[in-house]
């Protein structure tokens, strides 16, 4: 139960007011561009379906990469991660389907238009780091020809 004296307080996003107008400082501009949204994230069952059925394969030493380029330009870039178990234990699977994320999130900008990518982590994955998941994401990108 919660006593009286505990507050609750929620976040709130700097903001500049200019002349009654509200205003995004130009740090949270930044922040949004390299935001990982839902929008992001490859979900649905019948797009991996469509990745698998019409992209192109590309793989490394690490993982495998299936990936199509949408003739939409407005469409955002999007990742789905699978990890099976022949990787790891949930700890393994998890922290790899975090850090290639993140390299993704970092990099998002440097993708052409339309860019949809699925990673399927290799047995022998031996990616520890973040700076080692950001560099093989980016050999594997610039062997699929995905960087602008």
């Amino acid at each position: 139960m919660r006593r009286k004296s505990q507050v609750f307080r929620r976040r709130r996003t700097r903001r500049v007011v200019l002349a009654g107008k509200s205003q995004v400082t130009s740090k949270s501009l930044l922040l949004k561009k390299l935001t990982f949204s839902k929008t992001s994230r490859l979900r649905l069952h019948k797009a991996f379906e469509l990745i698998f059925a019409n992209g192109s394969k590309t793989a490394t030493k690490d993982f495998v990469m299936w990936h199509t380029l949408d003739t939409k330009p407005e469409t955002e870039k999007q990742i789905g991660v699978i990890a099976s178990k022949k990787t790891g234990g949930a700890v393994r699977r998890n922290r790899l389907k975090r850090l290639l994320r993140e390299a993704f999130r970092l990099s998002k900008d440097e993708l052409k238009d339309g860019a949809r990518v699925i990673i399927y982590f290799k047995a022998g994955c031996a990616i520890d780091s973040l700076k080692e998941a950001a560099a093989a994401l980016d050999g594997i990108l610039i062997k699929a020809r995905l960087k602008k």
